[in-house]
């Protein structure tokens, strides 16, 4: 479901898009456990981190980095 409108969304190997034409928001998916990415800032920069990390029991800890342009 797309966090800004609310519509469906069609789930892809790396991404999430939103099936609303007029949205068109996209979000991230973790390639380990398939839950949704956000941009997070460490000390060498913005990453991509999992939703998934501040889980006790099922916590993951992927990480991306943030490409230039992004």
């Amino acid at each position: 479901m797309c966090e800004k409108c609310y519509s469906p969304s069609i789930d892809t190997r790396n991404e999430s898009v939103c099936n609303n034409s007029l949205c068109g928001c996209k979000i991230k998916i973790c390639p380990e456990c398939g839950r949704p990415m956000k941009i997070r800032n460490g000390q060498y920069g913005d990453f991509w981190g999992c939703t998934g990390y501040g889980i006790k029991d099922d916590q993951c800890k992927v990480t991306i980095k943030v490409k230039a342009g992004l």
